[in-house]
């Protein structure tokens, strides 16, 4: 849990434990990211195969051939998709005690004179990305 938050935060911030840099801040946040997305859709994916098994009787040979790829593909495309995209847009960084989505430099939507090189406003991000899911 320890690699997850504190490690990869950059040693330039006073948190115990901030062993890392920028990149390894972004480079966990994507993994986070790509991890709470991909569980959550494939929890649904999940869901969505038992209830055709259980409710609708599908049978296995039809699930394998035409469901279980879209079973797995709609998770995997989702999380590393969603992942990707914010990565590429400058949308991850040190954010309290872990990595996550934040405005590029750090506190640039509250200071006038910096301006924000990150994609987007992140709280509409974090709400699509973090809270959506």
């Amino acid at each position: 849990e320890q690699a997850a938050s504190t490690l990869s935060m950059p040693n330039k911030y006073p948190i115990w434990g901030s062993l890392g840099n920028y990149t390894t801040c972004k480079a966990a946040a994507f993994f986070n990211t790509t991890g709470v997305i991909g569980s959550v859709f494939y929890s649904l994916s999940l869901s969505s195969y038992f209830m055709l098994v259980i409710k609708y009787g599908m049978s296995e040979k039809k699930i394998m051939q035409r469901i279980e790829p879209v079973l797995h593909a709609v998770p995997i495309v989702l999380a590393f998709g969603s992942s990707i995209f914010l990565l590429a847009t400058d949308n991850f960084g040190p954010f309290g005690l872990s990595c996550w989505i934040v405005p590029n430099p750090p506190f640039c939507y509250k200071t006038p004179w910096v301006e924000c090189t990150s994609f987007g406003d992140f709280k509409v991000f974090q709400w699509i990305f973090g809270g959506g899911p």
